[in-house]
C-alpha cells in the first residue's frame, strides 16, 4: 500500500511540479508565447501539453502564467473553461487573439497552493487536451520550498476518521448492505467535513503533520461485498474506498453519474474545501487513487465487460 501511493506520488510531482519555480517558454524566432517586459526572465525553455504551450514564473506572493496555443485555427475562449482555484473565470481580457496567448496574473496572495485549469476549445469545435497548473506561493518549507523529503504523512481512512456532518451517512439498514451484519464492516459516517474540521482546529499541526494521505473519493459501491474466500459467508461495505465505479469520469464524459465524487464522504465542494484549508496552513493533501481495477457495478465495466 505504502510503495504504491508512493509511486501514485512521485508520478503525480514530477507531472505536474518542474523543477524550479520558474520553467518557461522562449521568445525566441519561432513566435513563443511571451515577448518584451512582460514576459517572465526565465520562459526561456518551451513546456507543452498537446497543443499548449506554457510557462509561468511564481514570487512569494504572486504568480505569472502564459499559455499559448500552438495548433490549427484559433481558440474558441468563450466556448472554453478556465478556472482558478476551481472557480470559473473570464479570461476574455487576458487572451491576446493575435499570438493565441492568455496571460494571467494573481498578485497580493497569501501562502497556499494556487491552481489553474485550462480545458480549452477551438473554434472548430476541437476538445484540446486539458492543462492543469499546480503553483505553491509563500516562502519555507510549509509552501515553495517544501520538498518530499520534508513530508511527514499521516494516512486518513475517511470513513474512520471523524463524521463531521451526519447527514450525509449511509443507511447500513437499507437494501443490499443490510445484509453486512458486523457493525465493523458497516459504513461508519467519517467524512470531508470531519478532516476539515481537524485541520482547522490544529490536531496535525500539533504533530508536525504536512501530509495528508485520504481514501479516494471516487464514488464507490453502495452494496455489500463478498469476502475474499468463497467459503466465507460474511459480507463487507466499501468503506475503505477500494471498489470504485464511476473510474473514467471526465468533463466530456460523465458515464451517466451526476457527481464522481463518493457523497457518504461529502460534496465536491466539501471536498475543494479540505483541500484550500489544508493548503492553507501548508498541508498537502495525496488523495488515494485506485489505478488496478473497478468496481463490476461500474459504468465503465459494463461497456467494456
Amino acid at each position: 500500500m505504502i510503495t504504491r501511493a508512493l509511486l501514485v506520488m512521485a508520478v503525480s510531482t514530477l507531472a505536474g511540479c518542474p523543477a524550479s519555480h520558474t520553467p518557461g517558454l522562449g521568445d525566441d524566432d519561432d513566435g513563443g508565447p511571451c515577448e518584451g517586459d512582460d514576459c517572465p526572465a526565465s520562459c526561456d525553455a518551451p513546456r507543452a501539453v498537446g497543443d499548449l504551450e506554457y510557462c509561468y514564473d511564481t514570487t512569494a506572493d504572486s504568480y505569472t502564467v502564459i499559455v499559448k496555443y500552438t495548433g490549427a485555427g484559433e481558440l474558441a475562449i468563450g466556448d472554453s473553461d478556465i478556472r482558478r482555484d476551481g472557480a470559473a473565470v473570464d479570461a476574455n481580457a487576458d487572451f491576446d487573439p493575435t499570438t493565441q496567448t492568455l496571460t494571467l496574473r494573481g498578485t497580493g496572495l497569501a501562502p497556499s497552493k494556487y491552481s489553474l485549469l485550462f480545458r480549452m476549445k477551438t473554434a472548430a469545435g476541437q476538445d484540446l487536451r486539458p492543462l492543469f497548473i499546480p503553483m505553491w506561493i509563500g516562502s519555507g518549507i510549509k509552501y515553495a520550498d517544501f520538498t518530499w523529503r520534508d513530508s511527514i504523512i499521516y494516512q486518513i481512512f475517511t470513513d474512520r476518521f471523524l463524521d463531521g456532518k451526519p447527514g450525509n451517512n449511509l443507511d447500513n439498514s437499507v437494501g443490499d448492505l443490510a445484509r453486512v451484519d458486523d457493525p465493523r464492516s458497516r459504513w461508519q459516517g467519517g467524512d470531508f467535513a470531519g478532516i476539515t474540521a481537524k485541520i482547522r482546529d490544529g490536531y496535525f499541526d500539533a504533530m508536525g503533520v504536512n501530509t495528508l494521505w485520504i481514501s479516494s473519493p471516487i464514488l464507490n459501491s453502495h452494496s455489500s461485498q463478498p469476502s475474499v474466500q468463497l467459503s466465507d459467508p460474511r459480507r463487507f461495505a466499501s468503506y475503505h474506498s477500494y471498489h470504485p465505479v464511476a473510474t473514467g469520469y471526465t468533463h466530456l464524459d460523465d458515464l451517466g453519474y451526476a457527481s464522481p465524487i463518493e457523497p457518504a464522504f461529502g460534496t465536491p465542494e466539501e471536498l475543494r474545501e479540505l483541500v484550500n484549508t489544508a493548503h492553507a496552513r501548508g498541508i498537502r493533501i495525496i488523495p488515494d487513487f485506485v489505478t488496478n481495477h473497478l468496481q463490476k457495478e461500474g459504468t465503465l465495466y459494463a461497456q467494456h465487460p
